[in-house]
């Protein structure tokens, strides 16, 4: 298969489990926040991504994550946004990307990669919607910034994870990332077009070509 080459800044983060979708407590939105508001002024990024079987380096916490973070909030057609607390990361609609108010949630997961689930599983959006992840508690080197993907996986977390150490994964549709520079050159964003579930890589697994064998772990 033909990987595509990526840009200066690439991209990164993870989400979805249907299942989750029930057990959550509402908080209140942030609809008029300065982040939906910005998004507004833009128009919807092109929704060009690799959609071929790519095996990734997973990106690591600097401390693993003990349980999942699962929270929700109502979002409308305003806009607004959502965060996980403790996990670095929040999700910002625009203004028209919901066409009404709808239940949001976010499941930041547990354990050392940086992977997110979002339901309802399999919306779409009208306007832009980002996912914002601070890079501080990472193991995300200098080095690395030019190399961060996002991909995208439909069946859990744990389906998509080749090997013993959960250094590898196995994603689809990859996202560009790129960062708020000078504002906060730590932050890093990528879009998304519709949900399930999200993880940060820091680049392509050794030998990782798409195909259907599995890679070796990477320690």
């Amino acid at each position: 298969m033909i990987r595509r080459s990526v840009s200066t800044v690439c991209a990164l983060l993870a989400l979805g489990a249907a299942a989750a979708c029930a057990w959550d407590a509402p908080l209140a939105p942030s609809a008029n926040s300065n982040s939906a508001h910005a998004l507004s002024t833009s128009t919807l990024p092109d929704r060009a991504v690799d959609t071929e079987t790519e095996d990734v380096v997973t990106l690591r916490r600097s401390t693993p994550r003990a349980r999942d973070i699962r929270v929700s909030v109502i979002i409308g057609p305003e806009g607004g946004e959502l965060a996980a607390d403790g996990s670095g990361a929040k999700i910002v609609f625009a203004p028209g990307a919901l066409p009404e108010p709808t239940r949001i949630t976010m499941t930041a997961k547990a354990g050392w990669n940086i992977a997110y689930e979002f339901c309802p599983h399999g919306i779409s959006f009208g306007a832009p919607v980002v996912i914002v992840q601070e890079l501080a508690g990472t193991l995300a080197k200098t080095k690395d910034l030019r190399t961060l993907q996002a991909g995208y996986y439909a069946q859990g977390l744990d389906a998509i994870l080749l090997d013993r150490s959960q250094s590898v994964a196995r994603v689809s549709e990859l996202r560009d990332v790129f960062f708020d520079q000078p504002l906060n050159p730590r932050a890093a964003k990528f879009y998304i077009y519709h949900f399930s579930g999200y993880i940060l890589s820091s680049g392509f697994a050794p030998g990782g070509d798409g195909s259907e064998d599995t890679p070796p772990p990477v320690p």
